[in-house]
């Protein structure tokens, strides 16, 4: 008996030590560097930031008609001339279709040298220590987002650059505005799902094309808030090697359906390295990492907080294609000795609180980011290991949350907005002083995901600003995004698979022959809010025209006479789609009734 207790002890010793000895090696594979996507030999795209350094597609310039803007110019093309030897011209164009070949000549004012107040840091490409500030006067014009032409020329030598979407005029001294913020859009291939990390094909064409993006740019564009944000991840960049150059090109192609101007800051899957270092694609087509904005007298910062060495952004494959990902994902903001002593910061963490502390009389401080400090309910799961495979933890560990919360607290910031995993929160988080509290809301991402049934949807969320005061976050619940589709529950699990009809849409109607030769959109709203909608518009020959519901809140006139009308509506709340039951929507006929029947165009 003796005897078969210790063959069976033996046995289970010996099963226990295969056990141990198999999972660390595993381990030590599991956290190695090896495999590694390889990266040598890889080409990068010609950047479209060559040496018109600012304004760009993804941290225009906001102004006003008789305004100004100040461009930030690369010097270096002049060969050592110096700034008051160069003519300067520039012109800005319409970038909507409906305004195709509007054009404005901008006025030049005077230039300078001085240190970048745009770019702060730049991991890949050189910032001189001064570069050209260029002033040019915005005359009056529509209220309109364009894409921006700059011209230098010294002597025999020429720069010429141009950059899209990058230029948005808007109307002075607005007392209430609202925008809208977008997270985790990530535009992918077909066929990347694996059973380690499922994902969907849904909303994705044969031939690539991102739809399901088309119809968040299309209901963004009816809504046409002041601006948009988008809060990380534009990308997936982790299945196959080489994916993220052709997903970062139809991402970038697809910014241009966009009406309004955009800022965009960076997320984890932005800035891997597969085949290609991703930071330096960003810095090259996007902008700066971080950076901040002013808009009538509110302040916003958009902070990098995927701030990992080359060496943990790599893509990895393990095991084949069994498992594929990135050494790190989990947020991380470097540059503090001791987190709970800002006077210890250096680097992005130190130009923040700088960034913070100067705008202390800001109307409201807000800030985008897209791993949450806080989220959910203080832990800041967003800088912590996540486990992976039900075994190994891996992806995190980053440092800068307790910093971040630091900031926020001592320098009152009213506003923090994220991404990143997929899900709508909203909690606050007290003052340092006692004086007031911090609203911090995460939110649910733009594309579907894994597809099937899941507690989110494909959503966004709307900012209303008015007389320093922030508006409702949420959609129904206390935390819910509002859905871009018909049948999504919010706090509850949605089917993924049977989303189809977008909650929001406008469909042209008449085009200069019925309603005395006016044109009109039926618009439907599936949601269960009203909805203010700003985005429809018309050119016409004749000035003056009659509403046919909503209201004409702006017009102007082209530079060939042609005037431009804005309508406005408020469309009642719908009846959304929920337990089996199909929705109804509110539904209103929007449109001009033109006093002469010269119709020419509308969007």
């Amino acid at each position: 008996m003796k005897k078969k207790l210790l063959i069976s002890a033996k046995v289970a010793l010996t099963v226990l030590l295969v056990i141990v000895i198999a999972y660390s090696l595993t381990a030590i594979y599991a956290y190695s560097y090896l495999g590694g996507i390889p990266t040598k030999g890889a080409k990068y795209p010609n950047p479209s930031i060559v040496k018109l350094l600012w304004p760009t597609i993804g941290y225009p310039a906001l102004t006003h008609p008789n305004g100004s803007i100040v461009l930030e110019v690369d010097p270096s093309w002049a060969e050592g001339n110096g700034v008051e030897s160069v003519r300067w011209n520039a012109t800005i164009t319409a970038s909507r279709e409906l305004l195709r070949g509007v054009s404005y000549p901008l006025e030049f004012r005077r230039a300078w040298a001085a240190e970048s107040v745009r770019w702060h840091s730049a991991k890949h490409r050189k910032i001189p220590a001064e570069i050209w500030n260029v002033e040019f006067r915005i005359p009056d014009v529509l209220c309109e987002l364009y894409d921006l032409k700059v011209e230098g020329t010294c002597g025999s030598i020429k720069f010429e650059e141009e950059e899209p979407h990058c230029v948005s005029v808007l109307p002075e001294g607005e007392s209430e505005f609202r925008f809208v913020t977008l997270a985790d859009i990530h535009v992918h291939e077909r066929g990347i799902s694996m059973p380690m990390q499922p994902q969907t094909d849904k909303g994705i064409s044969p031939d690539g094309e991102p739809l399901f993006f088309r119809d968040a740019i299309e209901q963004v564009n009816l809504i046409r808030p002041e601006f948009v944000v988008m809060l990380g991840d534009y990308v997936f960049a982790q299945r196959r090697a080489g994916e993220f150059l052709p997903e970062f090109q139809r991402f970038y192609d697809s910014l241009e359906y966009l009406d309004v101007p955009t800022f965009i800051l960076p997320g984890n899957h932005d800035l891997y390295v597969n085949r290609v270092d991703q930071e330096r694609v960003w810095e090259e087509n996007i902008g700066p990492l971080f950076y901040s904005f002013d808009f009538e007298g509110y302040h916003f910062t958009a902070v990098d907080t995927y701030d990992w060495p080359r060496a943990e952004r790599v893509v990895m494959k393990k095991l084949g294609n069994v498992f594929v990902y990135a050494r790190k994902w989990q947020g991380q903001i470097r540059g503090a000795s001791d987190e709970r002593n800002p006077r210890t910061y250096t680097g992005e963490l130190a130009w923040l609180r700088d960034d913070l502390k100067k705008n202390s009389s800001a109307r409201l401080r807000i800030v985008f980011l897209h791993h949450c400090p806080f989220t959910p309910q203080g832990k800041g799961i967003s800088y912590k290991n996540e486990r992976f495979a039900g075994v190994f933890t891996l992806g995190g560990k980053g440092k800068g949350a307790m910093a971040l919360r630091e900031l926020f607290s001592t320098y009152k910031v009213n506003l923090v907005m994220s991404g990143h995993i997929h899900e709508d929160h909203i909690g606050q988080a007290q003052w340092k002083d006692g004086t007031g509290k911090t609203i911090y809301a995460n939110q649910t991402c733009v594309y579907f995901d894994e597809g099937g049934i899941q507690d989110h949807y494909p959503g966004y969320r709307i900012v209303d600003i008015k007389d320093g005061k922030i508006g409702t976050l949420s959609y129904e619940t206390n935390q819910a995004s509002i859905p871009f589709y018909d049948g999504s529950v919010p706090g509850g699990n949605t089917n993924l698979d049977r989303l189809e009809q977008v909650s929001l849409e406008a469909k042209q109607v008449a085009k200069g022959s019925e309603y005395g030769g006016a044109f009109a959109w039926k618009v439907n709203n599936y949601l269960s809010i009203p909805l203010e909608l700003k985005g429809l518009s018309c050119v016409m020959l004749s000035d003056g025209a009659v509403p046919i519901e909503g209201e004409i809140y702006r017009k102007g006139i082209l530079p060939d006479g042609k005037r431009v009308y804005y309508l406005r509506i408020v469309v009642p709340k719908g009846i959304p789609s929920r337990d089996g039951k199909k929705g109804k929507p509110s539904s209103v006929t929007v449109g001009i009734r033109p006093q002469s029947s010269a119709l020419m165009g509308s969007q």
